[in-house]
């Protein structure tokens, strides 16, 4: 299987491409029936890294963070890593692994 990988910038990923990554991400890790919506969520995302079968349809993704934390009271800059998932018909074969 021929798959290609790219890194987008957030600024980068067109709308119609982070509507599909919602949606791998509904199907990967469906939310809990009685689940609401985080009012203090905030999409801290700075890059995702995506793969793509032969016709360039996305077969998975993962998002990379710039979050800031705070450790005895000082405040830390980290990275971190997010939305790892693959499309089911292709699990199995090393993407997940190759995406991160």
């Amino acid at each position: 299987m021929n798959a290609a990988f790219r890194v987008l910038a957030k600024a980068d990923v067109p709308p119609d491409l982070k509507q599909k990554f919602w949606a791998l991400w509904t199907r990967t890790w469906p939310p809990a029936p009685d689940k609401k919506d985080d009012p203090d969520f905030e999409d801290t995302a700075f890059c995702y890294v995506v793969v793509e079968d032969q016709d360039g349809e996305l077969i998975g993704v993962c998002a990379w963070l710039d979050r800031e934390i705070v450790v005895n009271d000082e405040p830390q800059r980290i990275a971190g890593l997010a939305g790892v998932a693959i499309e089911e018909a292709f699990r199995g074969r090393g993407l997940g692994k190759k995406l991160i």
